[in-house]
């Protein structure tokens, strides 16, 4: 009779473990969606986008930026969004 509490025993240590991972699991992976939902990754803005998707506002952006590698200065970039 011993041996057949022990296999029990050892039956039900088995399943609570099983158990215990797989709540880890769905702890982790509800932890992960949470972070990945409140932290923003985007490395080009909304605004940084439209001006990329335009052609010649992209141009306009590019002729800044040559602009304040050659003269030191933005002067150039206000006049993208017009």
């Amino acid at each position: 009779m011993s041996s057949k509490s022990n296999t029990q025993n050892d039956i039900l240590i088995f399943v609570l473990t099983l158990l215990g991972i797989i709540i880890l699991i769905k702890i982790f992976t509800n932890l992960k969606k949470d972070v990945d939902k409140n932290v923003s990754t985007d490395i080009v803005s909304g605004e940084g986008r439209e001006v990329l998707a335009n052609k010649e506002k992209r141009e306009s952006l590019k002729k800044a930026i040559e602009h304040y590698h050659k003269e030191g200065n933005w002067d150039l970039l206000s006049k993208i969004n017009e």
